[in-house]
């Protein structure tokens, strides 16, 4: 697994991203109750369509090049065109314009250009913050990173309170992208420069980049570019497609409650996971460039045990705190199916960087395309009648068809050497179940899941145990970089 040598720079790594992190998930905790105040369920609706449309267009238009500067940006002559970069921003403008229009009640032309202004800097912000991460500018990354989400924050707070207008409001988060962006392209650019005169720190450790086994030409950039953009494309849909069905058959204002609902329990899967395996990644994609698929595998095996340990205590923790968020507005019913799901999409994400090294990017979209369809088919039976909670229902169906697609495809990374992964699974699937009939049922199946939770604990600390008492040359030291 990983050897000391690399554990210390690993560490010092994970430390340099969790501001990136962690600032913008407390930015949104203060922002979503004061915004759901000053707008109003209604306005939080419409904030809630604009952020979805703004964040998930990108994905159907960047996404597919942020993949690839993640994947290849390390190897020494990787180049992206200025043509492509225009392109990509203007299918984005385009996009954005388009799907408000459709899908936002009453659109006009604030709306539409607030909506296009926050798509491109949704789309700049993570292209750039792809390439940082490709040379492991993490500290760079948490730089831009904090920038932007503070500025968000105090623009699109302050706008609110002044004019009452979700619309405003967007543009002010906007405003904060955009400021975000301004020093962390001139930090990329420093990267480049340093990229270039010091080949061996930036493009592992070899003049030419590493010498990766897999091909390297056109056709596998190619054939991994247009995957990673039905990926992306299924993504958008599993994510946010829920949100616009809810909004054509229920009032804007249940909308708004469940939104505000996601965007906080989605703040507590996201930091440690996140984190982890966005550090992880980029080592991981240049193990196996440099053939060393036991040392990949290994690595994503012991990071799925660990996670979905991690995600089943979350799922507990965030039941049973929310009914004491009183000051947050949240709809408790709607708490356990949703962190159930977010724990399984979570969890399943881990696998993807895998399939993601191993250039198989056709098979994952699969997935994720086809655990959209039934995020849409669910959604479309289930909201005239349920609302938000059918809405909940089918984001934890979904999310957990995802994973079992994609564990499927890689049983054998999931058990290893050691019974962890398939433990996990039957553990945190348990305590999912648990936190969706919480409601209904009251505390005692959640009480069980903690109580099992706890007599796994051990076997956690084995598995986090096996990974720093691994041999000191079972993983080389990765390439040191300079947060200056």
């Amino acid at each position: 697994m990983i050897g000391r040598s690399g554990l210390g720079l690993l560490a010092r790594d994970i430390v340099a991203l969790t501001p990136s992190y962690l600032i913008p998930g407390l930015a949104s905790l203060v922002a979503v109750p004061v915004l759901f105040s000053l707008l109003g369920p209604s306005g939080y609706g419409l904030w809630a369509l604009i952020f979805g449309i703004a964040n998930g267009v990108p994905q159907l238009t960047t996404s597919w090049l942020e993949s690839l500067i993640l994947r290849f940006g390390h190897r020494r002559g990787h180049r992206i065109g200025a043509v492509t970069y225009a392109a990509a921003g203007a299918t984005s403008a385009i996009g954005g314009g388009a799907l408000a229009l459709v899908f936002i009640p009453g659109a006009n032309l604030l709306v539409v250009a607030v909506t296009v202004a926050l798509t491109l800097g949704v789309g700049g912000y993570l292209i750039l913050a792809a390439r940082l991460q490709s040379l492991l500018a993490f500290g760079d990354v948490s730089l831009v990173a904090s920038i932007r989400s503070i500025a968000g924050v105090i623009l699109s707070v302050t706008l609110a309170a002044l004019t009452h207008d979700a619309s405003v409001a967007a543009l002010g988060l906007a405003g904060g992208f955009a400021i975000g962006m301004l020093g962390g392209i001139a930090r990329a650019r420093r990267r480049n420069v340093d990229a270039s005169t010091d080949p061996a720190r930036y493009h592992g450790g070899a003049a030419d980049g590493p010498p990766h086994v897999a091909g390297s030409g056109g056709n596998e950039k190619l054939t991994y570019g247009l995957a990673s953009g039905f990926f992306a494309i299924g993504m958008f849909i599993l994510a946010v497609g829920d949100r616009f069905i809810l909004s054509a058959v229920r009032p804007l204002a249940e909308l708004g409650v469940y939104a505000a609902t996601y965007s906080i329990v989605d703040l507590a899967f996201r930091l440690a996971p996140s984190v982890v395996v966005t550090t992880v990644r980029q080592r991981l994609f240049r193990a196996w460039d440099l053939g060393d698929h036991r040392r990949a595998i290994e690595l994503t095996s012991a990071g799925f045990s660990l996670i979905a340990w991690l995600s089943a205590w979350l799922v507990v923790v965030v039941v049973l705190i929310a009914p004491v968020g009183g000051i947050l507005p949240i709809d408790r019913q709607l708490v356990g199916p949703l962190s159930a799901g977010l724990a399984a999409f979570v969890v399943a994400n881990v696998l993807v960087i895998l399939y993601s090294a191993q250039v198989r990017q056709p098979r994952v979209a699969a997935h994720v395309v086809s655990a959209a369809i039934i995020n849409v088919g669910l959604n479309l039976a289930l909201d005239p009648a349920l609302g938000a909670g059918g809405a909940a229902l089918a984001t934890v169906i979904s999310y957990a068809a995802y994973l079992a697609f994609n564990g499927l495809g890689l049983r054998d990374v999931i058990t290893g050497q050691r019974p962890s992964g398939v433990i996990a699974l039957v553990v945190s699937a348990a305590t999912a179940v648990a936190a969706i009939l919480h409601p209904t049922l009251g505390p005692l199946p959640l009480a069980a899941a903690a109580v099992a939770l706890a007599v796994s604990v051990p076997a956690v600390l084995q598995v986090a145990r096996s990974v720093v008492a691994a041999p000191r040359d079972a993983i080389p030291a990765p390439l040191p970089t300079r947060e200056g």
